[in-house]
């Protein structure tokens, strides 16, 4: 390919560049045209011993041309070029990786698949599923692999009929249940019998094989692979962009003119989309303020004690005392009495009432009192009203896929153990009495004029005392001790309460993306039935005009590949 042609194609992908690797994507092309042939390949895949090369064997008439025997034959792809197509037969996937990658090159270039299952097997195995999703990703887009993709039941001359429609029915569903389609094109045929009446000269044997309707299909088939070779050749060189190029698609078809037949329909359409994308936004809305808060209850759920200690005794003294000291001694009982000796049993109070207030948050059960149950009820309760909301809103609409309204938690068991002794000895631990008596009572004294014996006034100094300080500090430590026991309830409890929020969370947003995905699966299909109605009228035009230059320059260097 010309520098130019790279180049412009490079261009084209540029702005697509986060979601592919050109430089791989560019190799893959040259990859391509190397190999390009202008006739149809019809190309066999399938598992080992599924009757690929004796399938091919019956449609060319020549029983030995691809090999087959007991023994895995085919090591590497044959081709069979005939007058209007190729046919290739290629090594079973499940053999080993090398046989593998050489019937990949094959798949590759293929306009035509030919599955292959043995019909002697049943139901189609895990592998031969995988296989499937697999082979999908030689193909341009999906609806191109499907209308691509043939089903060959081998062997049913070894089956009673009703055998093989029981299993031509299962796999059916299997494929639709496994890879979300329906299979239109499914051939049940008997290659060894077709072969035989050949070479018997029976021609029972060969109408009965279901080899001609095969083959019928093909050649009929053929045209069309012809007509479209160089397109599906285009869009294999431009899977890169593939769907990019469906997006733009998508907006080109919803930018067109309405028909005025189908303009009905279509805002019908239209206007359930937009319904769907209004419920999603609800539920996304719905989702958030639900995050919001439970993420609030992470530091909220635990309701400890707001229980602080104070001490209600006045610390100043209501007496005057003669001397100093004498109120110094009045004051130390006075606040040993009054205060410190009720430490211990406010102390031992408040360990109660916190033990107490933490014992129902130590394990999770299914019981109307537990905390965690009950947020696990009240976020039930508002899935349940957005579960409500969003199937009231849905219910006018005619959606083909229905929804899971089933609410389910999954909520890990809780065992809490706190260290009681750790709570004790941080309530406990304050200083002892004299230590706040130390420095922390203050005396002064008063002058008053009294009388003396003899009538005549002398001055007297009185002392009184304020232990205000040592009753403020006590409280101080107290409460801080308080707060140290609930940070270390609050430590124990919090990575289980983490783990609990996390949880519900996680459920939370496994329901909200279920509702979600149905949503979107409803939207898609709805979009598809828009997509119809506009293909009908101008999708291949659109098509066309917009493509038409890359198109044409990737022919001109196709043909000029080819030395045409």
């Amino acid at each position: 390919m010309s520098l130019t042609i790279i180049e412009e194609l490079t261009d084209v992908s540029q702005e697509f560049k986060p979601y592919i690797n050109v430089d791989e994507k560019m190799e893959e092309l040259q990859q391509l045209l190397n190999t390009f042939v202008s006739k149809p390949a019809i190309v066999t895949a399938g598992i080992v011993k599924s009757g690929k090369s004796s399938l091919l064997n019956a449609l060319v008439q020549k029983p030995e041309y691809f090999p087959t025997g007991a023994v895995r034959q085919t090591t590497a792809n044959k081709v069979l070029e005939l007058d209007d197509y190729f046919l290739v037969d290629t090594p079973g996937v499940n053999a080993n990786q090398e046989d593998t990658d050489e019937a990949i090159k094959a798949y590759k270039q293929a306009d035509l698949l030919l599955f292959v299952h043995n019909l002697v097997d049943g139901e189609l195995q895990r592998v031969e599923v995988e296989f499937i999703k697999r082979l999908m990703q030689y193909f341009p887009t999906k609806d191109e692999f499907w209308n691509r993709f043939v089903f060959v039941g081998s062997n049913r001359h070894q089956l009673e009929n009703e055998q093989v429609s029981k299993i031509t029915e299962i796999i059916q569903e299997q494929i639709f249940r496994e890879l979300d389609t329906k299979i239109d094109v499914f051939f049940t045929v008997d290659s060894v019998s077709y072969l035989r009446g050949m070479i018997e000269e029976k021609e029972k044997l060969r109408e009965s094989s279901g080899i001609s309707e095969l083959l019928f299909y093909i050649n009929g088939k053929n045209q069309e692979l012809k007509n479209k070779k160089i397109d599906i050749f285009c869009e294999r060189v431009h899977s890169i962009t593939t769907k990019i190029e469906e997006s733009i698609r998508n907006y080109l078809i919803s930018r067109l003119p309405d028909v005025e037949s189908l303009n009905a329909k279509k805002q019908k359409f239209t206007k359930e989309i937009h319904m769907l994308e209004e419920i999603k936004s609800y539920i996304q809305s719905e989702l958030s303020t639900e995050q919001q808060r439970l993420n609030k209850l992470t530091e909220n759920f635990l309701v400890l004690p707001s229980t602080y200690i104070y001490f209600s005794a006045n610390p100043f003294s209501q007496y005057n005392y003669r001397s100093e000291e004498a109120a110094e001694r009045a004051a130390k009982e006075s606040f040993r009495e009054k205060c410190y000796s009720h430490v211990s049993s406010k102390m031992y109070s408040f360990q109660k009432e916190l033990i107490n207030a933490i014992k129902p948050y130590q394990y999770y059960e299914k019981s109307a009192n537990n905390p965690y149950f009950k947020v696990e009820l009240e976020l039930q309760k508002n899935l349940v009203r957005l579960t409500d909301n969003v199937l009231q809103r849905i219910g006018e609409l005619e959606l083909k896929y229905p929804f899971d309204s089933q609410i389910s938690f999954n909520v890990s068991s809780i065992n809490v153990n706190v260290n009681t002794n750790d709570i004790l000895e941080a309530l406990n631990d304050y200083d002892s009495c004299d230590w706040y008596l130390k420095a922390n009572v203050d005396t002064y004294y008063i002058t008053r004029y009294e009388k003396g014996w003899f009538g005549s006034e002398k001055e007297v100094e009185y002392y009184q005392y304020d232990f205000s300080k040592a009753k403020s500090d006590l409280e101080k430590d107290l409460n801080a001790n308080i707060d140290q026991a609930k940070r270390i309830v609050k430590d124990a409890f919090s990575p289980a309460i983490k783990k609990f929020i996390r949880e519900l969370e996680e459920s939370l947003i496994k329901h909200t993306n279920k509702l979600l995905r149905s949503l979107s699966k409803n939207s898609e299909n709805i979009l598809s039935q828009i997509k119809d109605i506009d293909l009908q009228l101008s999708y291949i035009k659109a098509e066309e005009k917009k493509l038409e230059k890359a198109i044409k320059k990737l022919k001109d260097y196709v043909e000029n590949c080819l030395g045409k």
